[in-house]
């Protein structure tokens, strides 16, 4: 509450007391005017005969006008005393300076030539040159200006505009009266002339209602006192006399006098402006405090709802005194200009009717008739009259005295004095301000003390035939008394309204500012504790408004921090997708996007963003809802790696067995083929046919190539690990690196790095010789016979790798063998078909395309994995991981190569559905007096078996075989005969290897089967 009695003090006293300071300052100090001017020369000045407003004569040749007034108020300030004289024309005027005549033109326009000549002073006046034509004119602008016919006066600056201009019809005139002749009879079209002195002459010629004032300015003048260059000193003084005169209320009652309007003043556009800004100001004022203050949020009844409803009276109030003061002072300037005016009219009427009979009185009074001057007698009557009608209203009154010996000697009766006589006053005494003024000649206004020592307002006017000086005034209390009484009375009315209007506004407001504010606590409570990301965003800047809880724990910066930037603190680089995000936003469409966001630690994570425009507090703000999904696109991703893995897998898979397929099938006829070949070949060796014997060699050799590529293809598709060795590698990798010697160019270098002291690995010799075969002269290949091969063998711990061959991760300790080239690399696309059958990337006949199955096939039956290191043009490394083996498992080696079969007259069951095959073996063994039967059903042959178990002494089968396997007729033939010697020869078959052959003591043989295969077989069965 001191608060607001406070601020309503200065408010108070603003109002009050800013018209009486703006008002009440003296023109000029009466001592400063007075002091040391009666030492100084008088001031010599030059004016024109006529230059209205400015210069006028009057009958008795004296001059008047506004540069008159003006210039009597600023030479006593400045200490001078100045003499006129008055010249014809303007260009007598500037001889009297040149000559030195004079000394100063109280007016003058103000031009770069002039200052060549003159010092200036500061403008107190500006001339505008305007366009004047006939009422009944239709021009508008100055583009029409070329096409008319211009007139202007000779030696006036309206000629110089019209040259500007470029106007080539152009009339000059002696003076303007003859321009505005000449305008009136049509002879010329318009006129340009100085505005101010165009309507005055027009005024005094009376012809305004012929003349039409476009209100086009072509240039403005500002007009000065122009002092001669030989008299800098009284420029000076006159300059700062000047700038003095001009804040006072003295130059506005001129200015105004002369021109009808002050130079600066409201209007009531102006005032409704003003007023109107105050409001707008008030009411941001209120908006800012409450938003800042957060009173929305307040309850009713408490304390900060009391605190608020207070401020808000406040407000009210400074709000409503500032458009009432603002209002009351305009009213209180407008009735106080008022007051002046009509102490002004007053008192020069009263001057001049004085001075009307004073010369009457000194017309019909001699000097001395019957013992009364003709000044006595004008005095007597003025006094008279006085008495009759002391004053005006409760303080206004009338004084007039004369100057005797230095002191003012009041002639009239003083209204608030109850002397009878007044006393006299010293011309220096504070209180004769005003007479003193109008003694010495001048006239205008002032607000200064009286006689009593009271503040009024006086109106001033010399009494020149008599010497005299008149004064009209009025305490300056009883005009500002109907204000202050307004102010108090409209301040009460303003504490009342603001009061019950706060009141009434809280009683209407506080239930829905309780509902806003409930609602906007439940969305701060929802947007701060939601679990999900959120932000409140400016669309005009994209800067963070807000952050809740999940935001910060997200994105590691402080609430701060984050509300102290833009979005593209979350994102790696400036990004356009942060723009397009907003304007889709304020389109008012939800939208989801998704994008990667930076962590305050640098972690790039992918994110999805939900943009959705809602208003609060009546803006449009961005709700910016933020998914992390980095590890559901981490997951799809390896999912979709899982998919393509699977589907490479059971592809490898499908070929490996439509390879076994093919190879199963391809190796039952190459057996035949070869076979009936080799048997062929036995019968012409008899006959000494060389020719045939030569022709029959062919097919075994081609037979041979069909069967090395039959092996590649049955390598590919077994998965077994078949009869491997631990065997220490590194003697056989060197072994195999000296042989290779010879089919890699010595425009190659080959590198090896084999490490010492290396466990074994379970693998056998040709094997390890086949995967480094293929995987060198792959290499070779693609260095096109130039640059370096690096074979490398040593123990690494692999962690989180990826095989090439299994998709499965590699971890722990392997035995790894690498070879490395500087060629020309491969591509991610070659990479994914590289171990497919017969796929290759050299030129036709260069290439089987199995070398890499085989390495496949070789490497997957081990147990082993692949890894692959290729860039293109920069070269490839694949590594073969081993399993190292640490204890040597002794196998048998031992084989019988006899090729004299040790069983004679016994009788062999043979069994394969391939007829022709059977056939074959049957052949073979008949050459060795050895007897067989041959079926191909299984079935048929168990029959056969059960029917004579001891007939048969060996069997021979066929693994994969329609009704039963080979390994499943066996063991039921042992049902029968546990001993049974048996042998299986496949070309390709998962369900039997060497390990469940030896389980089941049953010698493995590998087709095609040729005739010293089988005759080592059968010995090695009854060794």
């Amino acid at each position: 509450m001191h608060l607001n009695k406070l601020l309503l003090s200065l408010l108070f006293i603003c109002f009050s007391i800013y018209p009486v300071v703006n008002n009440a300052a003296p023109s000029h100090d009466p001592h400063n005017m007075m002091i040391g001017h009666e030492n100084n020369p008088p001031l010599k000045a030059v004016v024109p005969e006529s230059f209205p407003p400015f210069y006028f004569t009057n009958d008795e040749g004296l001059p008047y006008g506004m540069a008159i007034e003006v210039m009597n108020e600023v030479d006593h300030h400045a200490g001078y005393l100045t003499q006129y004289s008055v010249k014809k024309s303007w260009t007598d005027v500037f001889k009297s300076i040149e000559n030195g005549e004079a000394q100063i033109i109280p007016n003058l326009g103000i031009t770069e030539e002039r200052k060549k000549h003159y010092f200036f002073t500061r403008p107190y006046v500006e001339t505008e040159v305007g366009i004047f034509t006939r009422e009944d004119s239709k021009f508008h602008n100055t583009k029409e200006l070329k096409k008319l016919h211009i007139g202007v006066v000779e030696k006036n600056i309206g000629a110089k505009v019209a040259r500007q201009h470029d106007i080539k019809k152009v009339t000059t005139f002696n003076s303007i009266k003859d321009a505005y002749s000449a305008l009136i009879a049509n002879k010329i079209d318009a006129i340009i002339y100085p505005r101010i002195i165009a309507l005055s002459d027009a005024e005094a010629l009376n012809i305004s209602h012929y003349i039409y004032d476009t209100k086009i300015t072509l240039l403005t003048i500002k007009r000065a006192i122009a002092i001669s260059k030989k008299h800098p000193e009284i420029y000076q003084r006159l300059n700062h006399a000047l700038e003095h005169y001009m804040n006072t209320q003295n130059y506005q009652d001129t200015y105004t006098a002369w021109h009808h309007a002050p130079p600066s003043s409201y209007s009531t556009k102006e005032l409704i402006l003003i007023n109107f800004f105050i409001l707008i100001a008030s009411i941001s004022i209120f908006v800012y405090i409450w938003k800042k203050s957060n009173f929305s949020t307040h309850e009713s009844g408490n304390k900060n709802s009391i605190i608020w409803i207070l401020t808000l009276i406040l407000i009210l109030i400074t709000a409503t005194t500032l458009v009432a003061g603002t209002t009351l002072y305009v009213l209180y300037e407008t009735s106080f200009n008022e007051q002046r005016q009509r102490l002004i009219d007053s008192v020069k009427s009263r001057a001049r009717f004085i001075e009307s009979v004073a010369r009457y009185d000194l017309k019909e009074y001699s000097e001395k008739r019957k013992g009364v001057t003709a000044y006595e007698r004008t005095v007597s009557q003025i006094v008279d009259a006085h008495d009759k009608f002391r004053g005006f209203g409760k303080t206004g009154e009338f004084t007039m005295a004369r100057l005797h010996n230095k002191e003012i000697v009041f002639i009239l009766s003083q209204r608030h004095s109850h002397l009878t006589s007044p006393i006299n006053i010293s011309i220096k005494d504070e209180r004769a301000a005003p007479m003193r003024l109008a003694l010495f000649g001048h006239s205008g206004t002032t607000i200064d003390k009286d006689y009593r020592g009271i503040t009024v307002l006086s109106a001033y006017e010399p009494i020149k035939v008599l010497k005299l000086g008149i004064v009209a005034k009025i305490d300056l209390s009883e005009i500002r008394k109907p204000f202050i009484d307004s102010a108090l009375y409209i301040l009460s009315i303003v504490i009342l309204v603001s009061f019950f209007g706060a009141m009434l506004f809280f009683k209407i407001m506080m239930p829905v500012i309780k509902q806003i504010k409930d609602t906007e606590q439940r969305f701060h409570q929802l947007f701060r504790n939601n679990q999900s990301i959120a932000f409140l965003i400016n669309p005009n800047n994209s800067r963070i408004i807000d952050a809740n809880k999940a935001a910060i724990e997200f994105y590691g910066y402080t609430h701060a921090e984050l509300c102290t930037y833009n979005l593209g603190i979350l994102y790696p680089e400036t990004s356009s997708e942060i723009n397009e995000q907003i304007s889709q936003a304020l389109s008012g469409q939800k939208t989801l996007f998704t994008t990667e966001h930076r962590l305050q630690n640098g972690e790039a994570r992918i994110v999805e963003i939900l943009t959705n425009p809602v208003e609060i507090d009546n803006k449009t703000i961005i709700y910016y809802v933020v998914t992390d999904i980095t590890e559901k696109i981490n997951q799809e991703l390896e999912y979709q790696q899982l998919q393509k893995e699977i589907e490479q897998t059971r592809k490898m898979e499908a070929l490996g067995q439509l390879t076994g397929g093919i190879a199963h099938d391809f190796n039952n006829m190459l057996g035949i083929i070869m076979g009936y070949t080799s048997l062929s070949r036995e019968k012409l060796s008899d006959a000494h046919d060389d020719k045939v014997i030569e022709y029959l060699d062919h097919v075994l050799t081609a037979s041979d190539r069909a069967k090395e590529l039959i092996s590649s293809m049955m390598l590919f598709s077994r998965t077994e690990a078949g009869t491997n060795e631990a065997l220490d590698i590194a003697p056989l990798v060197k072994e195999d690196m000296k042989m290779l010697r010879s089919i890699i160019p010595s425009s190659i270098e080959i590198e090896t790095h084999i490490d010492d002291n290396l466990p074994a690995a379970l693998i056998e010799p040709v094997k390890l010789q086949q995967i480094i075969m293929n995987l060198c002269v792959n290499a070779r290949d693609a260095m096109h016979d130039k640059g370096n091969l690096i074979v490398q063998l040593k123990m690494q711990t692999e962690t989180h790798q990826h095989c090439q061959i299994c998709y499965d991760d590699i971890n722990g300790d392997w035995l790894v063998l690498s070879i490395s080239d500087t060629g020309t690399g491969m591509s991610d696309d070659i990479v994914h078909h590289l171990f497919e059958p017969f796929f290759t990337t050299k030129e036709k006949n260069k290439g089987t395309g199995m070398g890499m199955s085989v390495v496949h096939g070789i490497v997957k039956s081990l147990g082993g994995h692949i890894l692959i290191d290729t860039e293109i043009n920069k070269g490839t490394t694949i590594s073969i991981l081993f399993k190292p083996v640490y204890q040597t498992t002794e196998l048998d080696k031992k084989s019988d190569t006899s090729n004299t079969l040790k069983m004679h007259n016994k009788t062999i069951l043979i069994v394969d559905d391939e007829e022709n095959l059977a056939k074959v073996v049957a052949e073979m063994l008949n050459t060795n007096d050895c007897q067989s039967e041959i079926y191909t059903s299984p079935l048929e042959a168990l029959s056969a078996f059960q029917a004579e178990p001891n007939k048969f002494d060996l069997i021979i089968s066929d693994q994969t075989m329609p009704e039963l396997t080979g390994l499943e007729m066996i063991k039921r033939i042992r049902m029968t005969k546990p001993d049974m010697p048996a042998i299986i020869a496949t070309g390709y078959s998962n369900s039997i290897d060497d390990r469940i052959a030896n389980e089941n003591n049953i010698l493995l043989l590998e087709k095609p089967i040729m005739k010293v295969d089988l005759t080592t077989a059968i010995n090695k069965v009854f060794k």
